[in-house]
């Protein structure tokens, strides 16, 4: 299979909830993370194109990370493949501040 990813992937370990569009919710684990998107670890089966809303947990006392959009791309067993397409800037800045100190 020919790699397609053009960003390094990050390892984290981030708790992550998540709210389905139009109905549903889930929690899971971000394993890794790039400024476009992420793999998140969970028992919930979310199917391929679902779009959802994702809080990325840092750690206790800091608000969540947002994510306003997102579209699962790939599913594998429990991990799925997480695309950003719309988060606010300030949500932005702090993630790639996350990214920038994990390289």
């Amino acid at each position: 299979m020919e790699e397609r990813r053009t960003a390094r992937r990050i390892p984290v370990t981030f708790r992550a909830s998540f709210s389905l569009r139009p109905e549903g919710a889930g929690e899971g684990t971000i394993v890794d993370l790039t400024a476009r998107g992420c793999c998140v670890e969970s028992p919930i089966p979310v199917p391929v194109t679902t779009h959802l809303e994702l809080r990325l947990e840092l750690s206790l006392g800091e608000r969540p990370i947002l994510v306003d959009l997102a579209a699962v791309r790939w599913v594998r067993g429990s991990h799925m493949g997480v695309e950003f397409l719309s988060l606010r800037p300030e949500h932005q800045v702090r993630l790639l501040r996350i990214i920038d100190q994990g390289q």
